[in-house]
């Protein structure tokens, strides 16, 4: 946990605005908070330079410390002050901070009614845009029309320009949506290959496993001719005779090629079932002694 120890002044948008309204309270004189966060700050460029945005910050309030309150705070990299702070309510307009600030700044509002009017209806959802603001000061002050109409023409053009504002972080925020779906979906696809191209290691590490155990190299000293490698399209059992054992079932292996290899020692049954794992993949075979690697094979392989 990283803590920072940041100003609040008593004149700032902050202690005027963010504050009252969105955590009800304010401050008569400039004041520190201390903010505590496990997040990393992120270097903004602001109207007043660069600033600092921590995010998930917990502080205690001033005028209750009993309350543990979170917020996003922006914060002036130069002097270390406070230019702006953001519940963390979804939803909400950014623009809604600039009309906080331009209402009070046109005397349409004073601290105090944002503190004891604007600041429940913000906690119980009632506003997230700066239209809805207006609306709310307007049924506020509903048994004033001189002074709504004096509102509503001082700060028509001020609304116009909030509303293109705030289609354009619309349209921003849906360019980053789109990016971030772009993102994920680019992730969770090589996290699907990575997934298979590990099911297949395990796979091949497991046929090799048992190729180990039906493979024999037993006879070092003897020539090994090998084959090489083709494509294995079947593996079959068939009725073949030993000079030694008569009568017994060998394994025959199928290649693309149309060739054959055989097999007639003791086993035939296992080394069918180890075999046939590889079909569909190029291997490659050996066998020893004055046998035909063209006709018989001893060892299989994955090439």
């Amino acid at each position: 946990m990283n803590d920072k120890k940041v100003l609040v002044r008593k004149k700032g948008h902050a202690n005027l605005d963010s504050f009252p309204f969105r955590y009800g309270f304010t401050k008569e004189e400039d004041f520190h908070l201390l903010i505590q966060y496990n997040s990393k700050p992120i270097e903004q460029n602001q109207d007043k330079g660069k600033c600092l945005r921590i995010n998930d910050a917990s502080f205690l309030n001033p005028t209750n410390k009993d309350e543990s309150l979170e917020g996003t705070f922006v914060i002036s990299e130069k002097n270390g002050m406070v230019v702006t702070v953001i519940r963390q309510d979804e939803g909400v307009e950014k623009t809604l901070s600039k009309a906080l600030k331009i209402f009070r700044e046109y005397g349409y509002v004073k601290v105090n009614e944002l503190i004891d009017y604007f600041h429940p209806l913000y906690i119980n959802g009632d506003i997230k845009t700066h239209q809805d603001f207006k609306k709310y000061w307007v049924n506020k002050n509903s048994n004033d029309s001189e002074k709504i109409a004096e509102m509503e023409d001082s700060l028509a053009e001020t609304y116009n320009e909030l509303d293109k504002l705030q289609k354009q972080l619309e349209i921003e925020q849906d360019q980053h949506k789109n990016e971030q779906d772009k993102h994920n979906k680019t992730k969770k696809v090589l996290q699907e290959k990575e997934e298979v191209i590990q099911e297949q290691e395990e796979e091949i590490r497991k046929i090799r496993m048992q190729l180990d155990s039906i493979n024999d190299t037993s006879f070092p000293t003897r020539p090994v001719s090998t084959r090489q490698a083709r494509l294995l399209i079947d593996v079959t059992l068939e009725d073949m005779n030993s000079r030694n054992r008569g009568p017994v079932k060998g394994v025959v292996l199928h290649f693309d090629d149309y060739s054959t290899l055989k097999n007639n020692w003791d086993g035939a049954e296992r080394r069918k079932q180890v075999v046939s794992q590889l079909i569909g993949k190029e291997v490659i075979t050996d066998v020893w002694g004055s046998y035909s690697a063209s006709e018989w094979f001893r060892n299989v392989y994955l090439a």
